[in-house]
């Protein structure tokens, strides 16, 4: 699959499913990271194409916790000017997120974040955060493979539900 300018894509997984909180591949190409020193238990599950929620509680000390979405290839990337990230989503308690767009080279991987980042509430958000990339020289325009990384807390607990989740691309 690839994606053009002017297209949306729902990264939302496509089926109903559930399992551990793991670094192991769960739901349509997500995937939990968690730092390998650290500890997090907690459950997620899918509501095919309409929520992806999660509750996960940090029991080791972890430097980072992040959910890895695979993005499909950008055709013409040269051509476009803007990746946005379009979501809604809620938390149990406030929380700071940050969303970035990771790229892997032949040299290794580099983030680039998007801005602005997110701050989720019990009662919801609707965000929009974009990375525009005439201002990001650093991004690789040719890269292997491409992922959405949402970056968690790291300490304490979390419940997360994403209601609406889609990259967009200009």
């Amino acid at each position: 699959m690839s994606l053009s300018s002017g297209q949306v894509l729902d990264l939302l997984p496509l089926r109903n499913a559930h399992g551990p909180v793991t670094s192991r591949p769960m739901a349509d190409g997500m995937q939990f990271h968690i730092d390998p020193k650290g500890q997090v238990e907690g459950e997620w599950f899918s509501e095919a194409g309409q929520r992806f929620h999660f509750t996960a509680r940090v029991i080791a000390s972890v430097d980072w916790v992040a959910l890895h979405i695979d993005l499909p290839r950008f055709e013409k990337m040269s051509e476009l000017s803007h990746l946005s990230v379009i979501l809604r989503a809620a938390s149990a308690v406030p929380l700071r997120l940050e969303l970035a767009i990771r790229s892997y080279t032949a040299e290794g991987f580099q983030d680039s974040f998007l801005f602005p980042e997110l701050h989720l509430t019990p009662g919801g958000v609707d965000h929009c955060a974009t990375l525009a990339l005439a201002q990001a020289p650093d991004f690789p325009r040719q890269a292997d493979q491409r992922e959405l990384v949402i970056f968690c807390p790291t300490e304490g607990e979390m419940e997360i539900a994403f209601d609406t989740l889609k990259v967009l691309s200009l």
